[in-house]
């Protein structure tokens, strides 16, 4: 079952003119020499050599009219069927030689920029043209604003350079191994985050899972083994159905695909891999009859999750386990703050069983937790008369019992506002901003609390018989933390990711939750809640994730 790394990679850039796709796709070099630049090879729009390639006018892509429907289909054809016998004719064989394989726009551009090719169709044609497209091993969007584009090129209007800038962001968010690149930051800059990806994607052992399985365990890679998220090594029906309930789904889409996959996995529909070689169970003596795997989002801080259980199918530990270096890091930081955690009256968290960190590899052992994942929903404040449901003051409860009430501190002084401090860049806030959003809370001293750091619905499990909170994953978290912030991160989450509400109806929702009790100081608490989730999160998400966009936006209505 081991996947041996002695292929190539196939990559595509995308984004608005401007954002740089042609200067960082040549200047990538060699990649440390990880592959064979023999046959590397660099395309433009299709994998044909540059003579095959029909080329747009660049001066004014928009400038001349689309073709009628007929027509367009005709050329539309005539334009992918070279998608097609390019990847066969030339990419695979350089992809089995070894060879990076770079092309700039690639297929994407007809989801986004079909009057480019005076393409007159239906997007329903291009998404049923895309199934039988080869998906590259990694997509990256250049983003940068409008403003900084159009002063780099000026090829189309503003107003269709920010369509186009807002399409290409939702399109690679919407892709597993889509990354959004900041484009805004010097080109070395740029390159090197991309070359990181690529050389996290061309050397990631993660990929050889028999080490996570026992020798002989049936394996299943759900939803399939080119882009698996879970794997299960269950042997009957009944246990293929329990465990695939670890694959993740928020929303009511994710949920029946969910219901689909498990389906499917029960009855044996998908094909079944043995395990071999030694285990990570028996390296570390861990007791387990059987586990699953989830493989985590995919990014510098990956982690892999193990469920461990005996014969009954019931929980005996989780194991978190990470070789990238950012993985490490957050991984011993979730060890330490379990540790305090566990010190806290009144707070239920899990228990770290075994932490173990080497050159290779870091794994914590934690203690399972019962309960169920809390609905990502917010409650509408004009049902309840307290201006807060049963739900929200719960969910406020678990925070406060976190904070360390015996240690107060100035507003210039606290360890979390110091900590924020130093991890500002210049261009996050100004200094004299940010003084100003301290002198209004200088009229009383602040706790200290243990901040979770990812306080949200997915991160949180309700034991239905005692109705106690536990929250789970606190990679993110800190002892150094300031009250109020989780809740806050909490209701942005929720009203983003979840709820899609706009910036505006956000902020008006958690002023009228947050009032009561702070008064004047709720205006500055949520810019530096906010301005707190965009630093922390910066090395994970970077600048540009949409919902980085959406905390800046926010913070610039909060007043």
């Amino acid at each position: 079952m081991k996947k041996s790394n002695n292929k190539g990679i196939f990559i595509v850039f995308c984004g608005p003119d401007g954002c740089g796709k042609s200067s960082v796709a040549e200047k990538l070099g060699d990649i440390n020499g990880i592959f064979d630049s023999k046959y590397s090879q660099y395309y433009h729009w299709k994998p044909l050599p540059q003579r095959h390639n029909t080329q747009i006018s660049i001066e004014d892509p928009h400038g001349k009219p689309v073709r009628n429907l007929f027509v367009s289909l005709l050329y539309f054809v005539y334009h992918y069927l070279p998608f097609i016998y390019g990847y066969y004719r030339y990419v695979r064989p350089a992809l089995q030689k070894k060879g990076l394989v770079i092309i700039d726009r690639y297929y994407y551009d007809f989801f986004v920029d079909l009057k480019r090719y005076r393409l007159n169709i239906s997007q329903w044609i291009v998404k049923l043209g895309y199934i039988l497209i080869k998906k590259p091993d990694l997509v990256f969007c250049l983003d940068a604003d409008p403003e900084i584009l159009q002063a780099r090129k000026r090829e189309v209007t503003f107003e269709e350079c920010k369509r186009q800038r807002n399409e290409y962001r939702k399109l690679v968010e919407n892709i597993a191994n889509g990354y959004i690149i900041d484009a805004s930051m010097p080109l070395q800059n740029v390159i090197d985050n991309v070359r990181n990806r690529i050389i996290e994607t061309a050397t990631n052992s993660n990929q050889n899972i028999d080490f996570f399985f026992k020798t002989g365990a049936p394996v299943i890679a759900i939803p399939n083994w080119k882009k698996p998220r879970l794997y299960i090594t269950s042997v009957t029906l009944k246990q293929r159905w329990q465990d695939t309930a670890l694959y993740p789904a928020f929303n009511t889409k994710a949920k029946l695909y969910k219901l689909l996959l498990r389906t499917m996995a029960s009855i044996k529909l998908m094909p079944v891999r043995y395990s071999s070689g030694n285990d990570i169970f028996h390296k570390y003596k861990i007791d387990c009859d059987r586990n699953s795997l989830l493989m985590g989002t995919t990014g510098p801080s990956q982690k892999l999750v193990i469920k461990c259980m005996n014969k009954d199918g019931n929980t005996l530990s989780y194991i978190k386990y990470g070789k990238k270096e950012l993985a490490k890091i957050k991984l011993k930081n979730e060890y330490n703050i379990l540790l305090s955690a566990n010190k806290m009256k009144d707070i239920t968290a899990p228990t770290p069983l075994q932490y173990s960190e080497n050159n290779d590899e870091v794994i914590l052992q934690i203690t399972p937790v019962s309960g169920a994942m809390l609905e990502a929903k917010l409650p509408d404040i004009k049902q309840f008369s307290n201006g807060i449901s049963d739900d929200l003051r719960k969910i406020q409860n678990y925070l406060k019992n976190l904070y360390i009430k015996e240690e107060l501190y100035s507003i210039h002084e606290h360890p979390a506002i110091l900590e924020l401090q130093n991890n500002l860049m210049e261009q996050d806030i100004s200094k004299s901003d940010f003084n100003d959003i301290l002198a209004m809370l200088s009229h009383k001293k602040w706790p200290r609390v243990i901040l979770h750091g990812d306080f949200a619905p997915w991160n949180i499990l309700e034991n239905k018989s005692n109705n106690q909170l536990c929250a789970i994953d606190w990679e993110e978290g800190s002892i150094n933390g300031f009250p109020h912030f989780d809740f806050i991160h909490y209701v942005t989450q929720v009203a983003a990711l979840n709820l899609k509400w706009s910036e505006y109806k956000t902020l008006n929702y958690l002023t009228e939750l947050l009032n009561t009790e702070l008064n004047k100081a709720t205006a500055p608490i949520i810019k530096l809640a906010l301005l707190n989730s965009f630093v922390h999160l910066r090395c994970t998400l970077g600048k540009s994730h949409m919902i980085q966009n959406w905390r800046k936006t926010m913070w610039e209505i909060t007043s």
